[in-house]
């Protein structure tokens, strides 16, 4: 994963990310007690969001709720959306072929399909819950239709295009 140059997607998304307090003052040069910004993590985000959004709006939601990002600057909505901002889903979006900038914990696996991943993922968590269950006691694990949910709609993504090139979303709702 390049860190160092961002798609006109990843761009995007980054601009919309910057309208959560915390991630434009980690973006920011004018901090005094550490030089430069902190972009790595948000580059990473708007790559993961990039490569396997399948309801924009959804994660935008979510992150106001739980405010792992701060607060939203609604002024700062209101010119990100005054562009009418769009990316493309691309499940290989930030791919390099050699690593340029590497940051310690940053990455993202590139050449891995989600039908590949996700047999073997949920072969193996069917037998922990299961197990749980065994020891615990049945349908003490709990609700899984999130997790379910989340597995299907990256698989149903996967399969609109084999090269992976969902085609183009736009939020709904603020950014």
């Amino acid at each position: 994963m390049n860190l160092s140059r961002l798609t006109p997607s990843i761009s995007t998304v980054v601009s919309g990310l910057k309208c959560f307090d915390y991630v434009a003052e980690a973006m920011s040069f004018e901090r005094g007690e550490l030089s430069g910004s902190f972009d790595g993590p948000v580059i990473w985000l708007a790559t993961v969001i990039v490569r396997f959004c399948t309801d924009w709006t959804r994660i935008l939601d979510r992150l106001v709720t739980i405010q792992r990002l701060g607060n939203l600057d609604q002024v700062g909505v209101a010119n990100f959306t005054s562009t009418g901002p769009r990316f493309t889903i691309n499940t290989r979006e930030g791919e390099a072929e050699t690593i340029e900038t590497p940051q310690y914990g940053i990455w993202l696996p590139h050449g891995v399909l989600m039908k590949d991943f996700a047999g073997p993922f949920l072969a193996r968590y069917c037998a922990v819950k299961e197990t749980y269950e065994d020891i615990v006691g049945e349908n003490s694990w709990g609700d899984s239709s999130m997790l379910e949910a989340a597995v299907t709609r990256i698989l149903a993504a996967e399969r609109i295009s084999p090269d992976s090139s969902y085609g183009t979303m736009e939020s709904s709702s603020g950014l």
